[in-house]
């Protein structure tokens, strides 16, 4: 996303993981502005870190199960095909209650997204090509085991370069469509990153870029996550960053034709930051997620202990807590959200933006569609 460009090289975090923990991090205490929420918003409530060094994830429904879509970065903590910042990266679905993994696919593909046909039980995942050029689609109808991909979008054709994606299915002038969010580099918009749609009948079909498609221009608009909900509208949540400081912000806009926007309540101006639907927070977010209370119970906040990570994570996660809390958080970006058990559960990713990362985890009391609605209605 606006930490998405590939050769970053990754510091802080990074280093001690990849590292055997030398060079200990300076401590980094911020002082995070928590933004209260509007009193007509039930805002999110963050639970802390599930995974580090990851940033772009997607959570889904898989008949019936919690599953969470990861761009495994190179500098991932246990990417085994890299050693640094600019080897490979991967694709790869997490079982979110058993913390069982895919195999991986899409090497070389990253900045991505996926989502799930319930008609023909198929699981489709995109990913950019390093480079930007190039938008692969993956797609798996036998339980994930086996992955066919061709190219959704060539934009080096087009003479673009775009980062992270989001897919959503949707209405469009009546029409049932697909629709993908892009991020792209927009001269004008401030921060430089923004937010163009493209369209397709079919995922698998060709797809139709049209100019008009697009978030306004007066403000930055990256990282995007797309929704389409039967109010007629689709609701795109994207990240800024705060006018001149290094601290990153989610807000929410919504459309009925992917062309003109409105904003949420309170979602502030090219000026300010207003009250976003996330902001970076310090202590919650590099708290570790709450475990399960043994390795029977299934980790997806679904049993009585209401755990969201297994025992062998949560763990991992309280040992190296004493090195990733002195991280800079000033992100809250790569939102990505679904609903599960009547709740809307999101991750998102949080630290300095470029390099020390670490995926949190946030849930609403509120369906997907009531959450989505209360910024507006």
């Amino acid at each position: 996303g606006i930490n998405a460009e590939y050769g970053n090289q990754f510091s802080g975090m990074a280093a001690i993981l990849r590292g055997g923990f030398l060079g200990v991090m300076s401590i980094m205490a911020w002082a995070s502005q928590i933004h209260p929420p509007s009193p007509l918003v039930v805002p999110p409530t963050v639970l802390g870190t599930v995974d580090l060094l990851l940033v772009e994830t997607t959570p889904l429904v898989i008949q019936g199960a919690l599953y969470r879509f990861e761009s495994v970065r190179p500098e991932y903590w246990d990417n085994k095909l890299s050693m640094n910042a600019s080897g490979p990266s991967y694709l790869r679905f997490v079982n979110v209650a058993t913390g069982e993994q895919t195999a991986m696919f899409g090497p070389g593909r990253g900045l991505g997204c996926a989502v799930y046909d319930d008609t023909s039980r198929t699981v489709y995942a995109f990913g950019t090509a390093e480079g930007g050029t190039v938008v692969d689609v993956f797609w798996s109808s036998d339980g994930m085991k086996s992955w066919q991909n061709q190219t959704a979008i060539d934009f080096g054709r087009l003479k673009k370069k775009v980062w992270n994606t989001s897919v959503g299915r949707g209405r469009l002038n009546g029409t049932d469509v697909w629709a993908m969010g892009f991020e792209l580099s927009v001269a004008g918009t401030p921060g430089a990153w923004n937010t163009a749609f493209a369209t397709a009948t079919e995922l698998l079909g060709g797809w139709t870029l049209d100019q008009a498609m697009q978030m306004p221009i007066e403000e930055e608009h990256a990282n995007p996550t797309l929704r389409w909900m039967n109010d007629g509208y689709w609701y795109c949540i994207t990240a800024r960053q705060r006018p001149g400081s290094w601290y990153f912000f989610s807000e929410i806009y919504r459309s009925q034709d992917l062309t003109e926007w409105e904003s949420g309540r309170g979602m502030g101006t090219v000026a300010g930051t207003g009250v976003p639907l996330l902001g970076p927070n310090h202590s919650l977010d590099t708290q570790v997620a709450p475990s399960v209370a043994s390795d029977q119970q299934p980790a997806d906040g679904s049993s009585e202990s209401g755990g969201w990570l297994t025992r062998e994570m949560a763990g991992f996660l309280t040992k190296l807590r004493y090195f990733f809390v002195h991280a800079e958080d000033v992100n809250a970006s790569d939102l990505d959200l679904c609903e599960w058990r009547n709740q809307t559960v999101m991750y998102f990713n949080w630290g300095e933006q470029h390099s020390d990362n670490g995926i949190a985890l946030a849930v609403a009391d509120l369906p997907l569609k009531s959450f989505l609605q209360q910024f507006f209605d």
